[in-house]
């Protein structure tokens, strides 16, 4: 579960609560999937993710500052990939609090 997030040099830091023996990558290719990056435009991009320890590092290739990161944000998120040694998937997260593009809309 997530827990915490640091942004410092163009990257951001993921804590999780419940790591149990360790993160682990539950992909044939060996590569995290699933993260998104955004800076302070809100606009969400396809980052680049890495297991360090206990945590992940996130970070997009061109180096924007971010500001948020989202994990398995989907309505069917087929590209996660992260759990725990005991085989526990990672659930679903993002870092910020902004207004959904749907809230406060009304079906008509």
């Amino acid at each position: 579960m997530y827990a915490s997030v640091n942004f410092e040099k163009g990257k951001a830091t993921i804590s999780f609560k419940n790591v149990g023996g360790g993160l682990m990558i539950k992909d044939k290719f060996g590569y995290l999937k699933g993260f998104e990056i955004a800076g302070e435009d809100k606009v969400f991009y396809y980052a680049k993710a890495e297991i360090q320890g206990d945590k992940v590092l996130v970070y997009h290739p061109k180096g924007a500052k971010p500001a948020s990161v989202r994990y398995a944000w989907a309505d069917a998120p087929e590209d996660a990939n992260l759990f725990n040694q005991e085989g526990f998937p990672a659930c679903p997260f993002r870092t910020d609090q902004w207004k959904g593009v749907t809230e406060g809309v009304k079906f008509k």
